[in-house]
């Protein structure tokens, strides 16, 4: 198993700015990403981390964006390099990324699987991907803006105020009257 090495990201004049960059606005369609300058800008406040990943080579491998508060760890953005997939280096960001922040659960959100029939649908994939590497769909919802996406976790649940926290302390407490806590959903597990 190669090492990576995971490098906080400031501002654009870090040596790795550029790759993140340009990964940021080619894996992430333009309704699901923020400005650049503003994943930046959230960093100084210590309720977001930027991290630039490489291997032990120096090759970009990929960019990882948190959102943090005192109970959790929600992981925003993750992407890998194209030139570096089916290397598995997505499987060994999340595990670095548990020992990064080994004190607290880590969350993340993926589009809804519950209605999907074609286990071979993208959706599923993803949400397969992140069960075979620790994360457990726990059986939640929430609206983003007018997204509906399901929530899945290294740990069992989170509660309403827990999940928003890092949202508010990122974008502010008004953020919650674009995030909406929907509750459990029926289950499927297959």
């Amino acid at each position: 198993m190669s090492n990576l090495i995971f490098e906080r990201v400031a501002d654009q004049g870090h040596p790795l700015a550029s790759a993140v960059e340009q990964l940021y606005l080619d894996a992430f369609p333009l309704e699901e990403r923020k400005p650049i300058q503003d994943l930046y800008a959230h960093q100084v406040g210590q309720a977001s981390d930027v991290w630039a990943v490489n291997n032990e080579v120096g090759d970009f491998i990929g960019l990882a964006v948190t959102l943090l508060s005192e109970q959790l760890v929600l992981i925003e953005y993750l992407a890998v390099n194209p030139a570096m997939r089916n290397n598995q280096y997505g499987a060994k960001i999340l595990a670095h990324m548990s020992q990064l922040y080994p004190d607290k659960p880590l969350f993340l959100e993926i589009e809804p699987t519950q209605d999907l029939v074609d286990q071979n649908d993208i959706r599923w994939r993803r949400r397969r991907f992140y069960e075979r590497n620790g994360y457990k769909f726990i059986n939640q919802t929430i609206r983003y803006f007018d997204i509906e996406l399901e929530l899945m976790s290294t740990h069992d649940w989170v509660d309403e105020a827990s999940y928003l926290k890092p949202y508010q302390l990122t974008y502010g407490a008004n953020i919650r009257d674009q995030i909406y806590y929907l509750g459990s959903t029926q289950v499927n597990n297959d």
